[in-house]
C-alpha cells in the first residue's frame, strides 16, 4: 500500500502539483485499505458479513463526498481530481 501511495503520489506531483498529489495519495490510502479488507476475506462469501460490507460502502460514499463536496473538500484540503 506505501509503495503504490508513492508512485502514485510522486507522478501526481510531477503532473498536477501538491494539492492533487495530496488528494491522489488520500484516495489511494483509503480505496487501497477497502480492497485489502476484501483480500484478506477472499476465501469468504463477502456477503456473510453485512455490517462489513455496509461499512466498506459507506467508506467509499463519504470518500466521494470529500472528494466532491466542495465544504468537505477544504476541510480536508483536497482537490478535485476531474
Amino acid at each position: 500500500i506505501s509503495l503504490i501511495t508513492l508512485v502514485l503520489f510522486w507522478f501526481t506531483l510531477a503532473k498536477a502539483g501538491p494539492l492533487a498529489a495530496g488528494t491522489v495519495a488520500f484516495t489511494t490510502i483509503i480505496l487501497l485499505h477497502v480492497g485489502l479488507v476484501f483480500i484478506i476475506r477472499k476465501n469468504r462469501d463477502i456477503f456473510s458479513n453485512r455490517f462489513l460490507l455496509f461499512t466498506m460502502i459507506l467508506v467509499v460514499i463519504l470518500q466521494a463526498l470529500i472528494l466532491f463536496v466542495p465544504a468537505l473538500a477544504e476541510i480536508f484540503k483536497v482537490v478535485s481530481l476531474w
